[in-house]
């Protein structure tokens, strides 16, 4: 095997020159990144807008910022339209000029703000933002894709694979609203908790409901099978003279 010694600066030279190129894309990357992040919740607002409405007002700028805004449906209605012409300014900023005149103030926590009403007598609301936790089940065990919401607001999420959730409100006084289809809907306090477990229980009218089966007849509530349902209109839609003969028609499987 024959070595070149010439050959070893040339190599060297080649290799420095590829570490060199990757380094300055890690650079680029890097810069990138850290400059979608800070645009991400550091942007400026710019707003030109009479007698508008709070919720226009903080629809634009949420849009124009990664910020989502929590409030109480009623204490928004109280205030009056804004006027306000600002451009390229903070979202404090944007926010100090639009509730100038309002009955309001606001909070930030992380990426959510907070818009509450002002109290009398106080220049600034005392805050307290509450996280909740939970599981929502019924009999059979946890229920996913349960509707969880603050209650007057537009605060909620759905409840997980294994009926958890977590939600943050603006304090412990207001009301959870559960929902999901084919069940009854349940209203349940905060009262200052951070944990609320909700057993959800199956609509009467949907438990009582009589099913015809191949075999006689059950409540639905003691089916175990999948069930297909037909109604009088689908029966009138077909062309065969019997229920019995449309009913292998209408059903699924």
């Amino acid at each position: 095997m024959n070595f070149n010694p010439k050959a070893v600066p040339l190599a060297w030279s080649k290799l420095s020159k590829v570490l060199l190129v990757m380094k300055f894309t890690a650079i680029l990357i890097i810069a990138a990144l850290t400059n979608v992040s800070a645009k991400t919740f550091s942007q400026t607002v710019s707003l030109r807008q009479k007698n508008a409405s709070v919720e226009k007002i903080l629809r634009l700028i949420e849009k124009q910022t990664g910020y989502h805004f929590m409030y109480d449906k009623q204490d928004v209605a109280k205030a009056g339209g804004i006027n306000i012409e600002v451009d390229q300014v903070s979202v404090t900023q944007a926010l100090d000029q639009a509730f100038k005149d309002q009955p309001l103030t606001y909070k930030i926590f992380q990426e959510t703000i907070v818009v509450k009403k002002r109290e009398e007598n106080t220049v600034q609301a005392e805050f307290k933002a509450l996280d909740i936790t939970g599981t929502v089940s019924d009999a059979k065990g946890p229920l996913p894709g349960v509707n969880v919401k603050l209650k007057g607001t537009d605060v909620g999420i759905t409840t997980d694979a294994s009926g958890k959730f977590k939600l943050t409100v603006p304090d412990g006084n207001g009301t959870l609203v559960f929902s999901f289809l084919g069940y009854t809907t349940q209203e349940i306090a905060i009262s200052n908790r951070n944990v609320i477990n909700v057993t959800m229980a199956e609509e009467s009218k949907a438990l009582n409901e009589v099913v015809v089966v191949g075999y006689g007849t059950q409540k639905r509530v003691d089916l175990t099978g999948s069930v297909g349902s037909v109604n009088a209109k689908h029966c009138k839609k077909g062309r065969k003279p019997t229920l019995s003969r449309n009913l292998p028609v209408k059903l699924p499987g």
